[in-house]
């Protein structure tokens, strides 16, 4: 392998590790609004600390599907209840991907006369032969990210944040304008 090569692979590493941080980022900042919207289910049972105490413990799942309960118990309105559950459905499917990259290995591999490329490559549950599937699909594998894939993840994540953002914000206002309704 010559040093061009090398500083090829060098180059497709730190795009496909940029794309991971991003990912990381759009996932943290996703989260911050699902502990939001958390705080807003909460509001009037719990203090702001004890909600956080609740969340912050959780895996990225567990508090997709804490969320998802308390939202159940909320009178959202019909509008922000279709919102969430499409969101919660999208989220769902985002969570496994999110796991295989977080939790995957990062591979160079070149198949055929195709130039090598970088994979991050995730073990999914109860699949031993996970890295002879992604061979054999030549790095289309469902739990192989390249950096592009990964890019796309994180525009999943902003896409879902904005709509939990919207019901987050519209929800208190709502809440507010109750409130300052039944003052005298």
């Amino acid at each position: 392998m010559s040093g061009s090569d090398l500083d090829a692979i060098r180059s497709q590493l730190d795009v496909l590790h940029l794309a991971m941080g991003e990912f990381l980022t759009a996932c943290a900042h996703l989260e911050n609004n699902l502990a939001g919207l958390l705080l807003v289910c909460d509001r009037d049972k719990k203090t702001i600390e004890q909600t956080w105490e609740e969340f912050l413990p959780l895996t990225f799942g567990q508090r997709l599907k804490l969320l998802i309960e308390k939202c159940a118990a909320e009178p959202f309105s019909e509008e922000h209840r279709t919102i969430l559950e499409k969101e919660f459905a999208r989220l769902k499917e985002l969570v496994p991907q999110r796991n295989l990259i977080v939790h995957g290995t990062t591979f160079h591999f070149g198949f055929g006369e195709a130039p090598v490329q970088t994979f991050r490559v995730g073990s999914p549950k109860n699949n031993t032969n996970f890295m002879r599937d992604f061979i054999d699909s030549k790095g289309g594998a469902a739990h192989s990210f390249t950096a592009e894939k990964v890019r796309q993840l994180s525009a999943l994540c902003d896409d879902i944040r904005g709509h939990i953002a919207k019901v987050m914000i519209e929800a208190q206002m709502e809440r507010a304008k109750l409130e300052s309704d039944k003052s005298p």
